[in-house]
């Protein structure tokens, strides 16, 4: 288990993963001995905590809004959003790993620009967030597809500077795939967490 403190001894930030499911937090969990407090859902050990927020926009949003008051110190707070999306065919490879650059709502149509960090090694790509899947390749969209990266800078950003949020997501599949639950995300979460750990959390 790596304590946070190991990773980032000098600055005592308050790092909070946000998962859409359960199979993408679990690596995460593991990773760093989390654990959940059954009052407010969080996982958490020391300075380094968890939140599943669901599928799909809604869903997020309310989740969101019920747990901000559980987070403390929200000053020294960063986000960090990871899961699974769907990626268009010609600009993605499946299985890999994508710092976000730019998030496109795609009923506001609202485009913003999360943190880019320094000195890392993932490719940058642009995201929408989608009302709903997509399964029909998605050939209007060029970068990357999810369904809650809007919402969590649009939640998070009244309390957390988006200086403080990093957007990170690997490609499941090129949008052409009705069953997600035959992706086997946890793996593609648990490939890449040592990059994570050294290029965002080491880097913050």
């Amino acid at each position: 288990m790596i304590e946070p403190d190991e990773l980032y001894p000098f600055i005592k930030l308050n790092f909070v993963f946000l998962t859409a499911l359960k199979v993408e937090a679990v690596p995460i969990i593991d990773r760093f001995g989390l654990v959940k407090n059954s009052k407010t859902h969080l996982y958490q050990n020391n300075k380094m905590m968890l939140f599943i927020t669901g599928v799909g926009k809604e869903k997020t949003k309310n989740r969101l809004n019920g747990i901000i008051p559980f987070l403390k110190g929200l000053g020294q707070i960063v986000i960090i959003n990871i899961g699974i999306a769907g990626g268009n065919r010609k600009n993605t490879i499946l299985g890999e790993i994508y710092l976000i650059r730019s998030i496109t709502d795609d009923e506001s149509h609202e485009l913003v620009f999360p943190n880019r960090l320094e000195n890392h090694s993932f490719n940058e790509i642009e995201l929408t967030t989608v009302s709903k899947g997509v399964t029909d390749y998605g050939k209007q969209f060029d970068g990357l597809v999810d369904m809650e990266a809007s919402v969590i800078y649009e939640v998070m950003t009244k309390k957390v500077s988006p200086y403080r949020m990093v957007f990170l997501k690997v490609v499941s599949d090129h949008m052409d795939s009705a069953d997600w639950t035959s992706i086997d995300a946890t793996g593609l979460i648990v490939k890449h967490l040592n990059s994570i750990k050294t290029h965002v959390i080491k880097a913050i």
